[in-house]
């Protein structure tokens, strides 16, 4: 029976109805207006649910009312349940009732319940009530269309399209389209009216009144079809695009200018007594006239013109932003710690509180250290002492339109300050790990201005380490240098293959955390640093799932024993990362950081392609 198998369903279905309905309205309200409970059940319902936690135990009165429904179970249950209005309130109901569409029907089956049929299509109709139009006045507008559209379908004679002419109209006007002629081309004359006359197909639309749609694919018809409909369902063929050439047209009263003429010029031959002097030097040379001007009786030579000499140009002026049509920006460069800032020898951060004068207050950071404006710049040959705030700069501004705009202050001489007595008020490493740009109990290299969470290094920095520690940057560095120092080894560019098969000594080790670190200082890398199993739609898509943070982990606990390892579970990160991203921002992240990983690997091995020589660039 069908009822009997709806019973069985809503009892498989219960608990996760009980889940879906999270308030006692419009719940209760509905299953009260259908009869179905009394008012006595719905008040103490309300108390119940007034006591609970909605948010943890809000299902529990509900399960028991439906346990309570189960034992007196009709159809008509099911349609209170399903009720439009439970329906848009509890979005969650939706799906469960595809549970109850799914029970196989018995056709011969029939029994009502309070005047509810059991028949399935109780439950569609009242679904598609919730879809269909909300006035009669759209359904009869849909109607209208649909009949519209059958008898334009229908309308006039059969048409044979895979003839060679076809009757073709555009709104008044009428004619016969010849495909041999169209073929030729959109400017070809290929449709002849009645009268005898040839028009093309732009001509024809003109003449059919519908020249402003500039369209003519779409404003010819050939029966109840468009030109554009045929040439891609019927297989007319569409006419390449030819261009007339226009004729100008002179204004009434005006001639054509005639073309400019060039000035004839004639090859001048050396006369016979002068054959012997001229035939070891160069070439006859062109002149104007060999007979008419100040040079008739001189020497054969070529009449000198003005020749425009290169002036050397002073340097031009970089051009200054001025920040006053510019509050937005001005007030963000006010809210910033630190600046960028850029010279012709170098780059840095120009931290505003450090900040004195050109002498005083070490206030730029830069891959080696802090050092004061002075310091920065000396390298530049060009520096001048005069000038020195138009030699630091920030993007397009200067350090002077900084100090004019109230972003940077500048000391006076006779300053008194902590920084303009040359006190070292400040420590000379980074006041914020380098890695994840947080502060904390930091550990400070003793060879640059970096400072490290002990987790965020790798390897992990412990506490009994040296006041003397060295962050992994400048070990890789110092070795570099060193390499340099001796001079190209007996096989100074690998190959791919041979530096993988390498064993895991200290030397490998250390490339490999340097690699490891680069990869964390990207931006990129913040998407592959977790587990990816915490997303429950990836674990189907990958097999075998690997993160930064689980090869950090291997390469501390000595997993590694070839260079290998290390590098073919870098690369499963990215293989990974195209096999579930695809073609997203996502994927287009993974890609950005595979590349920087092959670029790095390739120079800090010193592996050498086909075009390039491999070059290393420290952070």
């Amino acid at each position: 029976m069908v009822k009997d198998k709806l019973l069985e369903t809503f009892r498989e279905n219960k608990l996760e109805i009980s889940k879906a309905v999270t308030t006692p309205f419009p719940f209760l309200n509905i299953l009260r207006n259908y009869s179905l409970i009394s008012d006595q059940m719905y008040q103490s319902a309300r108390m119940e649910y007034q006591e609970l936690d909605p948010t943890e135990e809000g299902y529990l009165c509900t399960y028991d009312i439906l346990m309570e429904l189960e034992k007196k179970f009709s159809t008509k249950i099911l349609a209170a349940l399903f009720d439009p209005i439970n329906l848009k309130q509890y979005p969650s109901l939706v799906q469960i009732q595809k549970h109850f569409k799914d029970v196989p029907l018995d056709e011969s089956a029939s029994e009502t319940s309070g005047g509810f049929p059991v028949q399935r299509s109780s439950l569609d109709e009242r679904e598609s009530a919730v879809n269909a139009p909300q006035s009669s006045v759209q359904a009869t507008e849909l109607r209208i269309q649909k009949e519209a559209v059958v008898s334009r379908k229908a309308k006039g004679p059969k048409i044979d399209f895979h003839g060679h002419e076809l009757p073709v109209t555009c709104g008044a006007a009428h004619g016969t389209l010849y495909k041999t002629k169209m073929k030729k081309g959109s400017s070809e004359k290929c449709i002849n009216m009645a009268d005898g006359t040839w028009l093309t197909l732009k001509e024809f639309e003109i003449k059919g009144g519908r020249g402003a749609a500039k369209n003519w694919k779409k404003s010819i018809h050939c029966g109840s079809h468009t030109l554009h409909y045929l040439m891609e369902k019927k297989g007319l063929p569409c006419p390449p695009t030819t261009y007339a050439k226009r004729k100008k047209t002179l204004p009434a009263g005006k001639t054509k200018g005639l073309p400019k003429t060039k000035k004839r010029t004639t090859l001048c031959r050396a006369t016979p007594a002068r054959v012997g002097t001229l035939s070891n030097q160069s070439p006859p040379v062109r002149r104007e006239s060999c007979t008419t001007g100040p040079w008739k009786d001189g020497p054969l030579l070529q009449k000198p013109r003005k020749t425009h000499l290169h002036r050397s140009w002073p340097p031009a002026r970089r051009r200054v932003i001025s920040l006053a049509n510019q509050p937005k920006y001005r007030a963000q460069l006010q809210a910033r710690k630190w600046i960028s800032v850029r010279c012709k020898t170098g780059v840095g951060r120009l931290y505003k509180k450090r900040f004195a004068t050109v002498y005083k207050g070490k206030c730029i950071l830069t891959e080696r250290g802090w050092c004061t404006p002075l310091k920065f710049l000396a390298k530049d040959p060009a520096f001048n002492i005069a000038t020195w705030t138009h030699s630091i700069h920030s993007g397009r501004l200067t350090l002077q339109t900084l100090i004019e705009s109230d972003i940077m202050k500048l000391h006076s001489d006779s300053c008194s300050c902590v920084l303009c007595k040359e006190k070292n008020t400040y420590p000379e490493n980074d006041e914020d790990c380098f890695m994840c740009r947080e502060e904390g109990d930091l550990f400070y290299c003793n060879s640059c201005p970096k400072s490290f969470h002990s987790n965020c290094h790798i390897p992990s920095i412990s506490s009994e380490s040296s006041e003397e520690w060295n962050c992994t940057f400048c070990k890789m560095r110092k070795n570099k240098e060193e390499e340099k120092k001796e001079g190209p080894k007996n096989n100074p560019c690998p190959r791919d293959t041979e530096v993988l098969k390498q064993r895991m000594y200290p030397e490998q080790l250390l490339k490999c955390e340097f690699l490891l670190m680069k990869m964390y200082h990207y931006s990129e890398s913040f998407l592959f640093a977790v587990d990816p199993r915490l997303y429950k739609a990836y674990s189907p898509h990958v097999r075998e799932p690997m993160w930064l943070d689980q090869v950090k982990k291997r390469l501390s606990n000595g997993t590694y024993n070839t260079v290998a390892g290390f590098v073919l579970d870098m690369r499963l990160i990215f293989c990974n990362a195209k096999k579930f991203n695809k073609d997203n921002h996502f994927g287009y992240l993974g890609e950005k950081l595979e590349t920087k990983f092959e670029r790095d690997f390739k120079a800090v091995f010193d592996i050498k392609e086909a075009n390039a020589v491999p070059r290393l660039f420290f952070p």
